[in-house]
């Protein structure tokens, strides 16, 4: 599923704040922008992000990122 999934996916350690992998939906460069506005503002979002769609077109999207739990652990990213 990680790997198939349409959406960008990023695990990251939580004990560094490094991205550990992504899936091949992510993009590396404006991911690594994402989880350093998320370290300084506990989150990112945007209403209107555009981004190319498959099919061609481009297309407004609304992109929301917050750190989670898992374990216990909180990310910082």
């Amino acid at each position: 599923m990680f790997v198939s999934a349409l959406d960008g996916i990023l695990l990251l350690n939580a004990e560094t704040a490094q991205i550990q992998d992504v899936n091949p939906s992510a993009d590396i460069a404006q991911s690594k922008e994402m989880v350093e506005t998320i370290q300084v503002d506990g989150r990112v979002g945007y209403e209107n992000l555009p981004l190319k769609a498959k099919s061609g077109p481009r297309i407004d999207v609304e992109f929301v990122s917050d750190p989670y739990e898992c374990e216990g652990v909180r990310s910082r990213a």
